[in-house]
């Protein structure tokens, strides 16, 4: 079973038939202070000597410790695997969150509700508010090379689909951030200088960019929408080139792609 399928068990309590919806309520309600604040071991729950530091494998029942910090309190935390991607899925539901506030606090919050009440004809709901002041944000981000940003919006993008019911579009867009995360995109803050960009490139890829909680929300849409995973390849390819041909990203999507599934299915076959 793929370290994806164990987290998919432990979030939804091990019936692995929960709704999507269902997972986030119960995820957020009965997990949130996940972990040993003392130095015990998670699996066997033998006491350490010391509190680690970093990953090691247990004296005595050498499973691996993973150490993490849980955002409901900032403690720092001993975990196993599975618990240390729940945590990461925790820490991308409170970026979403977060991001969600900030785009309601912008100036333009209400000509953008504006604008959508003439659009649609009737009174826009918040996402859908949100929603098109992130979009407009790509462009910005966009034209200062600020990657970083640009990344973290479209997964905003991808959250507020998702919210709304447009499944597969948020499936895409989360695949996107998938693919942006495997080439790890830097904020540049609108550097042009040459010799300045040769030494900090727009984009550094990283073969352990991808992060367990995205890519937790791309297995579960999966599910949800009855895809197998070639199914899934093809939407993934055809959001990457674009991507690619469009920002001119140094990985590839096929390279792309068999990292990602790899991570999915554990895997490259």
């Amino acid at each position: 079973m793929s370290i994806l399928r164990e987290v998919w068990r432990f979030l939804t309590g091990g019936r692995g038939t929960a709704t999507p919806a269902q997972h986030r309520v119960e995820s957020r309600a009965s997990g949130t202070y996940i972990g040993c604040t003392e130095p015990v071991c998670p699996h066997c729950l033998q006491r350490l000597e010391k509190m680690p530091a970093r990953k090691k494998k247990c004296p005595s029942c050498g499973e691996f410790i993973y150490v993490r910090t849980r955002p409901a309190d900032r403690a720092k935390v001993l975990v196993t695997e599975v618990q240390a991607a729940a945590i990461e899925q925790q820490w991308v539901d409170r970026h979403t969150e977060q991001e969600s506030a900030r785009l309601r606090s912008l100036p333009g919050y209400e000509r953008a509700r504006t604008q959508l009440l003439q659009s649609l004809g009737r009174e826009p709901s918040e996402h859908e508010v949100v929603l098109e002041l992130a979009i407009g944000e790509l462009a910005v981000h966009r034209a200062q090379q600020n990657w970083g940003l640009y990344r973290c919006t479209k997964q905003q993008i991808a959250e507020e689909l998702r919210t709304l019911g447009r499944t597969e579009a948020s499936l895409a867009a989360y695949l996107e951030v998938c693919y942006l995360d495997l080439n790890d995109p830097e904020n540049l803050g609108g550097m042009v200088d040459p010799s300045m960009l040769a030494e900090c490139p727009p984009f550094r890829p990283d073969d352990d960019g991808l992060a367990f909680g995205i890519v937790l929300e791309v297995e579960e849409m999966r599910q949800h929408l009855g895809l197998t995973i070639d199914q899934l390849r093809g939407t993934f390819l055809s959001t990457a080139t674009k991507t690619h041909g469009s920002l001119r990203l140094p990985v590839s999507p096929e390279a792309a792609w068999r990292r990602l599934k790899r991570e999915l299915t554990g895997t490259d076959e």
